[in-house]
């Protein structure tokens, strides 16, 4: 095997492949620049309609709060 990279990222699909796999009402997105942010987002928003899941998906900013149940 090679490594061809040293990202510690995961690649985009399994990012959604592993957020879609959370159960939760609202997933929130706050790590990475906004327009990735943006395609996860849409990205998440189809898979859970595929899923036939209501659950939210949030971009967070500095204004965002949230509050935890």
């Amino acid at each position: 095997h090679s490594l061809h990279t040293m990202s510690s990222h995961m690649p985009f699909q399994e990012l959604v492949k592993y957020y879609t796999g959370i159960q939760c009402e609202t997933l929130c997105l706050h790590h990475g620049n906004q327009n990735g942010k943006a395609m996860l987002k849409e990205a998440c928003e189809e898979e859970y309609q595929k899923q036939f899941r209501t659950t939210h998906v949030k971009i967070a900013d500095k204004t965002t709060r949230l509050q935890i149940r």
